[in-house]
């Protein structure tokens, strides 16, 4: 259970630096003041959905890569 919880904030922490890196660089306060405009009308919470898609997606890759594992 620690790994998934490690992980999610690793995406988490990837995805919020990765894909606001000019924010964050020129104007770091208030961008960060800003989230609560959100993404696609989800308001504050629209890190936490997309950081959580991508974990979805990442977690089922890894299942599916096992389950492959195990026929071959």
């Amino acid at each position: 259970m620690k790994k998934q919880i490690f992980t999610f904030i690793g995406l988490f922490i990837l995805l919020a630096i990765g894909y606001h890196i000019e924010a964050w660089f020129a104007h770091p306060y208030e961008h960060l003041m800003g989230v609560s405009g959100g993404g696609f009308g989800l308001g504050l919470m629209h890190p936490l959905v997309f950081t959580f898609v991508v974990y979805l997606v990442y977690t089922i890759i890894l299942w599916l890569g096992s389950m492959i594992k195990k026929i071959f």
